[in-house]
């Protein structure tokens, strides 16, 4: 499933995560290493490709988390698992809470919605990547039809009422 045929970075959606102390500059673009969990990957060659797919991410600016998508496979109960990189440009480590997050598709349509417990991901290092699987059920998707090609998944954010 993580190394399947129709493997292909997608583009990332980033949300900044608000900071009392802001001792940097903005600007500065910050490449993520990779960080794996313990027995998150079942062989040496997984972990290679990992990392080699994390070297191909764009550097990120600081202070920020987002998602970079891996690939995307439909299951057999006809939900999907969307493999995607957890980044952190943070100076400090993070722990995550529960977060929405969407499947948007080539057209920004939403695909699917979930709210995931991110805190299963752990204490994630400074300026580190993350890989996740993210399981979104039949009753998570909107669309009929999932694309291999040119979805993004995405933190949604919700907007203050003023």
């Amino acid at each position: 499933m993580l190394f399947s045929k129709n493997k292909q970075l997608r583009s990332e959606r980033a949300f900044v995560l608000e900071e009392k102390e802001r001792d940097f500059n903005e600007d500065e673009l910050v490449d993520t290493e990779l960080s794996i969990l313990p027995n998150w990957t079942d062989s040496i060659e997984q972990e290679y490709v990992l990392r080699f797919l994390n070297n191909e991410n764009e550097p990120m600016k600081q202070n920020k988390i987002s998602l970079s998508g891996i690939e995307i496979n439909e299951d057999e109960d006809g939900g999907i698992i969307v493999t995607a990189f957890v980044r952190s440009s943070l100076k400090k480590a993070v722990t995550l809470e529960s977060l929405p997050i969407i499947l948007i598709g080539p057209e920004g349509e939403r695909l699917a919605s979930k709210v995931f417990d991110l805190s299963e991901l752990g204490e994630i290092p400074p300026r580190t990547s993350r890989p996740w699987h993210f399981y979104f059920s039949p009753f998570d998707i909107y669309s009929s039809s999932i694309p291999k090609n040119g979805w993004r998944l995405a933190f949604e954010i919700q907007k203050n009422n003023r």
